[in-house]
């Protein structure tokens, strides 16, 4: 590391060359030299130094930036591989197969916002030719919201071939999120939900919501959207004593009804101006393609909202769930 100068009286270029080589000389001199030269070439060989020290200390900082990467890079691998088999436990939960009717047609899509997300959606058979449909939306999105989910699942599970109804069933999913949130889970996850009580032998539908946006009717016939503004408290914030059960809506579907459930994922995309796309924006897409079979309108409606989000917008979860209804 030391910067080497020779100063020599012999003229043996040759032995001059080895030496440069062997030594790894900075600089050579041979008689009669110039001190004030033989100054300066010290003068540069100690600046050389200088500069060849500071960069290997920069060579040294990205060696250590570089092991940093690589470890980071295998730290992500773990991370994408775990990811992955949160989604696959998540994408488990949803029903791969709604129940199959002469009357009734479901489909959904769901879009989380970071590859795994905390809505949530499912489809129980009750007592007495009922089906019963759930929607939810847990605060947050990422793996915890996701995790969350598994409590909507405890919760809903249990009514199947019951005769409860929609308000029932929320009370006790209310019960399971207040009561069974893990202990490493912060107690601050709550969740926004709608159940729909389908009774096929008459065509009758029952709803209660709590915190969801309100669900909207497409009733084709007639060429109109209704807004079904049955509404209770969120989910998982009080207690059996404290909480107040939602409101219950009843309704009749008629030949090509088409219903709507969603998460505020839709009507809370912003675009470029700040603006959100509202329950009217989506009134005014049902309409648009209310030609179209349902999943074909669930498909139509998730363009729409990408279309008008700005490129910037920070989405959250995305669920809509529709039902088209047919007269056997």
């Amino acid at each position: 590391d030391v910067p080497r100068i020779l100063l020599t009286g012999y003229a043996d270029k040759e032995h001059a060359i080895k030496a440069i080589n062997d030594i790894g000389l900075f600089h050579y001199f041979e008689k009669p030299w110039d001190n004030e030269a033989i100054k300066l070439v010290i003068q540069n060989g100690l600046e050389n130094k200088t500069v060849k020290s500071a960069l290997e200390d920069k060579l040294h900082e990205l060696d250590h930036v570089l092991l940093q990467r690589d470890a980071l890079t295998e730290q992500n691998e773990i991370f994408q591989q775990e990811l992955s088999l949160a989604q696959q436990v998540q994408q488990s939960m949803l029903p791969k197969h709604f129940p199959r009717n002469g009357s009734l047609t479901f489909s959904a899509e769901y879009m989380p916002a970071l590859g795994i997300g905390g809505d949530f959606y499912d489809v129980q058979p009750l007592a007495g030719d009922r089906i019963a449909i759930l929607v939810a939306d847990m605060t947050g999105h990422g793996v915890q919201a996701a995790l969350s989910t598994v409590l909507l699942k405890i919760g809903f599970a249990p009514c199947a071939n019951t005769s409860a109804g929609p308000v029932e069933i929320l009370n006790n999913i209310n019960t399971v999120l207040y009561q069974g949130l893990p202990k490493d889970l912060p107690s601050s996850i709550f969740a926004a939900a709608a159940v729909v009580v389908i009774d096929v032998s008459n065509a009758r539908f029952r709803i209660a919501n709590g915190g969801l946006p309100p669900p909207l009717l497409l009733k084709r016939s007639a060429g109109e959207v209704e807004r079904i503004t049955a509404s209770g408290m969120i989910l998982g914030i009080f207690d059996d004593t404290m909480y107040v059960p939602a409101e219950e809506a009843e309704m009749d579907l008629e030949d090509n009804d088409f219903l709507l459930l969603h998460s505020d994922g839709v009507s809370e995309a912003v675009n470029d101006n700040n603006e959100l796309f509202e329950i009217g924006s989506i009134r005014h897409t049902l309409l648009d393609y209310a030609d179209c079979d349902g999943a074909e309108i669930l498909n139509r409606l998730v363009q729409v909202v990408k279309q008008y989000a700005g490129p910037d917008h920070e989405w959250d979860d995305l669920t809509v769930l529709g039902i088209d209804f047919k007269k056997k």
